[in-house]
């Protein structure tokens, strides 16, 4: 599982990932299992992240950032909502500054019927720090 992938070669125990809530149902005992401490991103609406919330947490207000982010941005399960290219970019741009590894589970990306092609994806985006 690309999860516990992850967890075993890019993290150690003790550090921390934030989520999105609600998420993957599994992915909370895959990461404490781990030995990760899980924590919530802060989120606006349930499956949509507060970027600018998360951007001052870390960058004005001195929170230490995580070692992860774990999202489902594109369809995300089980709300169906869908990040737009800019937040993409603007969540990337952050985690880049900050040295946090963005764990972005595309999982439901092959689900973009209704444009007649998936919207871009950070793996298949320009850089992000520039």
């Amino acid at each position: 599982h690309g999860l516990e992938l992850l967890c075993s070669t890019c993290a150690n125990p003790g550090d921390e990932v934030w989520i999105e809530r609600p998420t993957y149902f599994l992915c909370t005992q895959i990461f404490t299992s781990n030995g990760l401490i899980v924590k919530s991103l802060p989120m606006s609406t349930p499956g949509k992240i507060d970027i600018n919330h998360l951007i001052d947490m870390v960058e004005r207000d001195g929170v230490s950032p995580p070692k992860m982010i774990y999202i489902i941005p594109s369809y995300h399960n089980p709300t169906g909502l869908s990040m737009s290219v800019e937040e993409r970019k603007k969540l990337a741009s952050f985690a880049v500054r900050n040295g946090i590894l963005l764990v972005c589970d595309e999982v439901y990306h092959l689900l973009d019927f209704e444009r007649g092609s998936p919207s871009p994806r950070p793996a298949g985006m320009v850089r992000f720090n520039t």
